[in-house]
């Protein structure tokens, strides 16, 4: 009976605290090749409870749930590519390298735990941000040299919904916004990240209606996963306009 109110103080808890960003302007001006090697988001239910259509959206196949996955990852690379002017690898690149599948092996499902409704979202074959953030100085170094890339990124984010709109409570229009957990660049002249961004919030896309449902049933859900898509590369815009500042002043 407490689970319309307990959904909303789990999300204001996870999503509560100042963002901060730590950016080495110098090592980051030096960067012209990158590869996202640690990347998963996590989506979270919207409506109160368990509704039908967040128990749809959890029992969604290992294989649609990869492939938005995939999308949200080619989509976060392209922003940050446009944004930032650097070169990053495409994820067929990352796939396929041999070093890169040895620790993708040991790190493959080992995302954050979540107290909210919702799920991981993984792509097949990309390493979850948190085990690779946690190799060693030594591992990430040959990574980035097997890689042959100037810098490799960390990214863990929420997929959150941003705002909605109803009908008397059975038509309803949702969108959604991305809350970045932490984004850390590394390469192998700095011991620490050159980058380190937490708790930044994208904005909430407008060119798209991600969802339109009726009770509980998306009617487009095509159309969805553009919306979601777009919220990606609205937190990758965010993402660049804090690097260029070069963080909490």
């Amino acid at each position: 009976m407490y689970s319309k109110y307990l959904l909303p103080i789990l999300c204001l808890l996870t999503l509560a605290g100042c963002m901060s960003a730590s950016i080495n302007t110098e090592q980051v001006n030096s960067i012209n090749r990158v590869a996202i090697v640690g990347f998963d988001t996590f989506k979270m239910s919207s409506g109160e409870g368990l509704s039908i259509g967040a128990i749809m959206d959890m029992t969604k196949s290992k294989e649609s749930i990869s492939n938005l996955g995939e999308k949200f990852y080619i989509a976060l690379g392209d922003q940050l590519g446009k944004e930032m002017g650097w070169q990053v690898l495409s994820i067929d690149s990352v796939k396929g390298n041999p070093y890169y599948q040895e620790l993708y092996q040991s790190a493959r499902g080992k995302t954050k735990t979540r107290l909210i409704n919702g799920r991981s979202v993984t792509t097949e074959g990309i390493a979850p941000a948190k085990p690779m953030r946690e190799l060693t100085k030594a591992q990430k170094d040959k990574l980035i040299k097997s890689l042959n890339v100037d810098s490799i990124i960390f990214m863990d984010s929420l997929l959150a919904p941003g705002k909605t709109s109803s009908i008397m409570g059975t038509f309803s229009f949702e969108k959604y916004r991305v809350t970045v957990d932490t984004f850390t660049m590394h390469n192998i002249a700095s011991n620490t990240p050159i980058i380190e961004i937490k708790r930044k919030v994208g904005d909430t896309p407008d060119k798209v209606r991600s969802n339109f449902s009726i009770a509980g049933f998306s009617t487009n859900p095509s159309q969805k996963e553009i919306g979601l898509v777009y919220a990606i590369k609205e937190v990758a815009k965010a993402l660049a306009e804090e690097i260029k500042k070069g963080g909490n002043q």
